[in-house]
């Protein structure tokens, strides 16, 4: 399997990685400084932030390319942009409003990551039928079905 140059994969990588250093780090400092919500917001930028994003971008950079490929999504590049800029903020609004106890802030973070993961199946329809692609599509559809179980926990958080 070889890896394609999608500039937009190749952030999302860039970015996801970043984002499961930044947990790590967070998840260092929690206990000696008393974060009350440091291993949520580790645990979530490890798994949503970083590995979220570093499986769109494995979607985006195994994807074939030459003659036998299936043909792109009319745009993808225009989309994979797209989809980077909307995840990310996505998530940061999710881990702000979290932190700020602000739960439609983390709702309306909750809808950008659905959009981001809308962009990811569109993008999906350019992998060749088989394993790899219905795997992906499997991990990208346990995200979205994750997603309204986190924005029930914020809301019961916050009622109390």
């Amino acid at each position: 399997m070889t890896i394609t140059p999608d500039r937009p994969g190749v952030a999302m990588a860039a970015i996801g990685s970043a984002a499961i250093v930044a947990g790590g780090l967070v998840a260092a400092v929690t206990g000696p400084l008393g974060l009350a919500r440091g291993s949520w917001a580790a645990a979530y930028l490890v798994l949503v932030c970083g590995v979220g994003q570093v499986a769109m971008a494995a979607g985006r950079l195994l994807a074939p390319t030459g003659a036998d490929a299936p043909a792109a999504p009319h745009g993808a590049e225009r989309w994979g942009w797209q989809q980077v800029v909307t995840w990310s903020l996505a998530n940061a609004l999710v881990i702000a409003g979290t932190l700020a106890a602000a739960p439609w802030v983390v709702d309306l973070g909750g809808l950008g990551c659905v959009a981001a993961l809308v962009m990811a199946w569109r993008q999906a329809r350019a992998l060749p039928r088989g394993v790899a692609r219905g795997a992906y599509q499997a991990v990208l559809a346990l995200m979205v079905v994750s997603i309204p179980v986190g924005l029930v926990l914020t809301h019961l958080r916050n009622a109390r």
